[in-house]
């Protein structure tokens, strides 16, 4: 695991909900997947950009419905 050195400051939940989308947490729950391995070990990390193959069949389908 590696935590962040610079957290986010907390937003006050008691005055009202929050509304969605407007804050991200600090880290992130990866799990990697292969066809051989299966899924492997998860891992938190600090929050960053991720990658996504082009030819993931995720965007494909989503493309398809629009």
């Amino acid at each position: 695991m590696s935590f962040t050195k610079k957290p986010l400051e907390k937003p006050d939940i008691n005055d009202k909900p929050l509304p969605f989308g407007l804050f991200h947490t600090d880290h992130m729950l990866e799990i990697d997947y292969s066809v051989d391995e299966g899924r492997k070990k998860p891992e938190i990390s600090e929050y960053h950009n991720s990658s996504i193959d082009p030819f993931n069949s995720n965007l494909h389908y989503a493309i398809q419905l629009f």
